[in-house]
């Protein structure tokens, strides 16, 4: 059976911080790109530490950051959010441009203008790792890289992936809506362990706003510290997304039509074919080996 190529969830990244001021040397950024783009006039930024974590932006300035290694030629891994799954045409959100192409396997970051109530089948701005593209997509046609994960009242496992810097927001709880007291909660794509096409938006409160809370069910999110088992598990969730988005479910609404072409997909037993087509290989194998005897043995 031919497997389908193993997409790299990692991007090359280049290490920034401020120019100047008391971030400079403290608050820090990643980029795909080694230099400053002439030809775009900016430069891709993921911040990855201080109160705007995890925020991704196009910065326009080229005063602002400087590289961290400039004696380094070599850059180190990161994650990115997560790969498309789906090639395609997509809405540009760079002003310069209307439409942009996007690929199966295309590493992104969402970049930090997104909105996490935008619904299940929202699109959600993003920049490309590989294109440095500026555009949105519908967050259903991304497979995330697991970063975190958590079990709750019932013990159903979760994973998730954050997206955007922390926000304030009123408290869910009941206890604090009284207070209309703000919380500073992160917002996360997050999925059932078993089911990763079940992606949805999440928010948790920062672990500064919940250090005396030690509820697990609600605050138990844990780091996925090992890459090994990050690639692991999105590899695994890779596989199942792209098999449901080939095998699309019907309509729950319309109970009394059927749609024979879905129908017909679910019954094809690929296994069996994959089988089939080894077996006829091996059977034409065999007979070209006979007839190569054969021929030798009328001295041909």
């Amino acid at each position: 059976m031919m497997h389908e190529v193993r997409y790299n969830p990692e991007g090359a990244v280049w290490k920034y911080t401020y120019a100047e001021g008391s971030g400079s040397g403290r608050v820090f950024f990643q980029s795909p790109q080694r230099y400053w783009s002439k030809q775009r006039a900016s430069l891709v930024l993921r911040q990855v530490n201080s109160t705007d974590e995890n925020k991704v932006w196009i910065n326009t300035d080229p005063s602002l950051v400087v590289r961290c290694d400039e004696s380094s030629s070599f850059p180190t891994p990161a994650d990115a959010h997560g790969l498309i799954l789906c090639g395609g045409q997509a809405r540009s959100l760079s002003p310069s441009r209307g439409q942009v192409t996007h690929h199966r396997g295309e590493r992104i970051w969402v970049e930090h203008s997104v909105d996490p109530e935008c619904g299940p089948n929202g699109l959600i701005p993003v920049i490309s790792l590989d294109t440095l593209e500026h555009f949105e997509i519908p967050h259903r046609n991304i497979c995330f890289m697991p970063q975190v994960t958590r079990f709750d009242a019932s013990g159903r496992q979760y994973y998730g992936t954050p997206v955007g810097a922390a926000r304030n927001r009123p408290s869910a709880e009941p206890q604090h809506r009284s207070q209309r007291q703000p919380q500073r909660s992160q917002a996360y794509i997050e999925w059932p362990a078993s089911k990763p096409q079940l992606a949805l938006f999440q928010w948790h409160p920062c672990r500064s706003d919940t250090s005396e809370d030690t509820d697990p069910s609600r605050h138990g999110l844990q780091l996925l510290e090992s890459v090994e088992e990050r690639r692991h598990l999105f590899q695994s969730n890779w596989a199942v997304i792209s098999q449901d988005l080939r095998v699309p479910t019907p309509p729950i609404e319309e109970d009394d039509v059927s749609d024979p072409i879905a129908e017909l997909a679910r019954e094809i037993d690929v296994e069996g074919i994959e089988r089939l087509r080894s077996s006829m290989l091996r059977q034409a194998r065999a007979d070209a080996a006979n007839f190569t005897v054969r021929r030798r043995g009328f001295g041909m």
